[in-house]
């Protein structure tokens, strides 16, 4: 476990586990090019889980068209709070400044997570 500063009175403790896929989002987002951006976010997370191998034929189709959806860990805020956390001084300087986010769970016979960080720009009321 890794403890980390100015977490409230006591701290906070990151699992190793944790702070090993944080690195892992930090030094993706690097080597593409990420710009550090100053002003209010948009932070759009979709994790794509892994199907279960013991899934009929039938039932990893449906998975795949997106019908069935994950239910299990890693929750969704726990999800959030990895990637954003883990993008502290790469895209913005610190997650505070994300005011919009949007995580999604879906399956895939390709496990990975797509981050997309935007400039937020206010949307014009009509």
């Amino acid at each position: 476990m890794v403890y980390r500063e100015g977490a409230g009175a006591y701290g906070a403790f990151t699992p190793d586990k944790t702070r090993v896929a944080e690195d892992e989002v930090g030094y993706v987002a690097k080597s593409h090019g990420v710009e550090l951006l100053d002003g209010p976010v948009r932070l759009t997370v979709r994790a794509y889980m892994p199907i279960p191998r013991s899934w009929s034929l039938r039932k990893t189709n449906l998975a795949v068209e997106g019908v069935l959806r994950p239910t299990t860990k890693p929750d969704l805020d726990n999800i959030a709070k990895m990637v954003s956390d883990a993008l502290n001084h790469i895209a913005y300087g610190d997650d505070g400044q994300i005011v919009e986010s949007r995580i999604s769970k879906w399956y895939s016979t390709q496990p990975r997570t797509e981050v997309t960080i935007e400039e937020y720009e206010r949307e014009r009321r009509t």
